[in-house]
């Protein structure tokens, strides 16, 4: 798998719509020591530009790469087992959590829908290489993990992925009594060509 070297401030195009820097790990942001450059997996860079396009919307990347010890406390604080931390995407720099720059609740309520149906968007990110999905209230986590890893019982015809719903029970219980929102546009062929083999690689 291929990994892009991301730099703090760094402020060169990595994608048409995204710089370096805006894969910068949030860890030094958050009192953590970082290091001055990381690896981020290009499936996952590949797909965060996917998600700006599709949507045609400014898209926020709300964390990527994160230290151990970044991701030791947020899962304390969240009462999750410690051996997370070691397990955890981000801390390898295979995973990302996003959201439309703008805070859009409706386009967010689009994506639920779409990974719950296994919908065009959920296929077309498989297609990039995604093989992790976690959909929350305001944000989404995406990963690229190594299959191997994977246990549950979930496949399609590319293969095995994780996927998990972690949406509050009053988000889940409005999305229930609230019309399917509009569908997902059809993938235009030349951005499922633009997964397949990045043009900004």
């Amino acid at each position: 798998m291929e990994f892009r070297t991301i730099k703090k401030g760094d402020s060169s195009q990595i994608t048409p719509h995204f710089r370096t820097n805006e894969f910068y790990t949030t860890s030094a942001a958050k009192g953590f020591e970082a290091p001055d450059s990381h690896g981020m997996a290009q499936p996952c860079i590949s797909a965060a530009e996917y998600l700006r396009t599709y949507f045609g919307t400014a898209w926020r990347i709300t964390s990527g790469f994160r230290t151990e010890a970044h991701e030791l406390a947020i899962c304390q604080r969240e009462g999750m087992s410690v051996q997370l931390a070691k397990s955890s995407q981000h801390v390898i720099g295979r995973a990302f959590d996003s959201q439309p720059a703008n805070g859009d609740t409706e386009i967010m309520a689009r994506i639920h829908a779409d990974f719950l149906s296994r919908g065009e968007l959920f296929q077309a990110l498989r297609f990039a290489g995604i093989t992790g999905f976690g959909i929350y209230d305001t944000f989404l986590h995406l990963d690229c993990r190594d299959t191997a890893t994977v246990t549950a019982k979930q496949h399609d015809k590319v293969g095995r992925f994780a996927f998990w719903d972690s949406r509050t029970a009053a988000v889940k219980k409005k999305a229930l009594l609230t019309p399917s929102p509009t569908s997902t546009r059809p993938t235009p062929t030349k951005h499922r060509t633009a997964l397949r083999k990045p043009s900004f690689a």
